[in-house]
């Protein structure tokens, strides 16, 4: 167990992988019914299996690199079974109801099995990929309170520039199918339409509500391009309409406030999925900070 190179061959060792790949197959092949060979008892059984299994392969006193190393490819085999089911799904769902329910009831148990596995932990596996089904649920039961969302942006939004970001804000946190995304960044989007939601409905008339939705992009750290341009484009035009230094100072002021007022994200969760490129980056509010930073200097200097 302790050697953790070459860690995929072991997935191919284990009992219950190899009977939901089994399983797998016979669901997403015309040529059986697949209703007719797996019963419910049989699939809740096996869900089990997967849990109990994973259990016994990673003993208590690992250590956390040991258990992260197993528990993701454990979970990524999962998921990739899971894909499978759900594409084999969305292809024969308008012709075959019945079918397309038992798969969702199949997809049902093992996102659970994944769930169980994150609890059993105390690691934050939640920045693996989702599994296709649980994105798609996602898009379902929010694309009607996106589209409501951004009309009321729209229609609540004064300058044009912060429209425009807003039309941002709702293209990459309402998703599209197929996109790629960790349960962190779902957790992430659900919660921005619920600050967004509110904020409309509690500030919706006030004189300075385009002020007030970007402090909830501060406050949700919004860390994508488009809205450290806005930041820089913003902090640039406000600097180029003072006339003397002491405005410039006071023009920087309100935004290292704004900063410093604005409380941390709920939640250990990011709108970033963290790729290697972005892993070099430094914590949002350092970056703009930073920003102000160098403008601070530059005013002093000139």
């Amino acid at each position: 167990m302790e050697n953790v190179s070459g860690l995929e061959e072991w997935l191919f060792d284990i009992n219950a992988l190899t009977q939901l790949q089994q399983l797998v197959n016979d669901n997403t092949s015309q040529r059986h019914l697949c209703t007719t060979i797996y019963t419910r008892k049989k699939v809740e059984t096996l869900s089990s299996l997967l849990y109990n299994e994973y259990s016994q392969l990673v003993p208590a006193e690992s250590s956390t690199e040991h258990i992260v190393l197993y528990t993701c490819q454990y979970i990524g085999f999962i998921r990739a079974q899971m894909n499978e089911v759900f594409e084999f799904k969305q292809r024969i769902k308008k012709h075959d109801l019945s079918t397309a329910i038992w798969l969702d009831f199949i997809l049902d148990r093992l996102l659970e099995v994944i769930n169980c596995i994150q609890d059993k932990w105390a690691l934050d596996f939640n920045n693996l990929p989702a599994p296709q089904s649980e994105v798609f649920a996602y898009i379902q039961r929010s694309r009607r309170l996106w589209k409501d969302t951004y009309a009321a942006l729209l229609a609540t939004l004064h300058h044009t520039d912060v429209k425009l970001l807003a039309m941002n804000v709702v293209r990459a946190c309402r998703l599209q199918r197929d996109t790629v995304v960790s349960r962190n960044r779902l957790r992430y989007n659900e919660v921005m339409l619920f600050n967004m939601v509110t904020l409309i409905a509690a500030e919706g008339d006030h004189p300075d509500f385009d002020d007030k939705f970007v402090d909830l992009l501060l406050k949700e750290e919004y860390y994508e391009e488009v809205f450290i341009t806005f930041f820089i484009d913003t902090v640039t035009d406000l600097l180029s309409k003072s006339s003397s230094l002491a405005q410039m100072q006071q023009t920087l002021a309100p935004w290292y406030q704004r900063l410093k007022q604005a409380p941390a994200p709920a939640g250990n969760f990011c709108f970033n999925f963290h790729t290697p490129e972005e892993l070099g980056l430094p914590p949002f509010k350092q970056m703009l900070t930073d920003i102000l930073d160098r403008y601070n200097t530059l005013v002093k200097a000139s």
